[in-house]
């Protein structure tokens, strides 16, 4: 027996519904498509809309301080200058500066010869004294220059080497006629000791000095003891002559 063919329909199955976000994904143009947010983990992940988002700003320009922009590069060599105004702050914050002079704390005395001489005319005569001491390779120096009454007067200093002191005195004796004469001998010793301990007084002081304006006034009276001293060393070496010349 042979039934009738009955056919078997298919249920229809309900259209897939999708997730508002899917759907709305699938729907928007490619150029209107915008990958999810990252989620961080302990973070704040509160999304901010369009609308209320700050306005994007071009990035600050950050100008470095001073110190570090003039700063010179790493391995640079650095110069102290000996003059205080020219130092500059090291990385400790102190004011550097050149080495100090070394001097010896020894015996020291100073051998000098005073001379005094009337010339006829004065402007000759101590043009042909410094001529002279030229001559015999002395330091020259000027003490003084006036009038004593109706004299004009004028000082000058010689300091020569020991060897030749001798006969650049007897070279300034011909000038003119000899009023006065005289030498002595001179220690030093102890002003040198205690001008020297003075010295590195200043000179230690300086080394922990901060503001530029003490140190500065600080260098000012080591430049001037230093002189003395270097003043006193050379003359200990050498003799010293004090010419005195005066118009008749």
């Amino acid at each position: 027996f042979t039934g009738p063919t009955i056919a078997h329909r298919e249920e229809a199955k309900p259209p897939a519904v999708l997730p508002p976000q899917e759907k709305n994904r699938r729907e928007a143009p490619p150029e209107q498509l915008v990958p999810p947010p990252r989620v961080v983990p302990g973070a704040n992940n509160t999304q901010v809309p369009d609308s209320q988002a700050p306005p994007q700003t071009a990035p600050r320009q950050v100008t470095p301080p001073k110190a570090l922009a003039e700063r010179p590069p790493a391995g640079a060599k650095r110069e102290w200058s000996a003059s205080p105004a020219a130092s500059e702050a090291g990385s400790s914050g102190r004011v550097a500066f050149a080495e100090p002079r070394v001097f010896l704390n020894k015996e020291r005395q100073i051998t000098s010869s005073f001379l005094r001489v009337a010339v006829p005319q004065l402007d000759a005569a101590e043009a042909e004294a410094r001529t002279i001491g030229q001559r015999f390779g002395a330091k020259i120096q000027e003490l003084a220059r006036g009038q004593a009454g109706a004299r004009q007067q004028v000082g000058l200093k010689f300091t020569v080497e020991t060897t030749r002191a001798n006969l650049l005195l007897v070279r300034l004796i011909g000038l003119g006629k000899v009023l006065d004469r005289g030498s002595q001998t001179q220690d030093i010793s102890a002003d040198f000791a205690a001008t020297l301990e003075l010295y590195r007084y200043w000179v230690g002081l300086r080394n922990t000095v901060t503001d530029a304006a003490e140190a500065e006034a600080i260098g000012r009276e080591i430049e001037r003891l230093e002189k003395q001293l270097a003043t006193w060393d050379e003359e200990a070496e050498r003799q010293v002559i004090v010419l005195w010349l005066e118009e008749e």
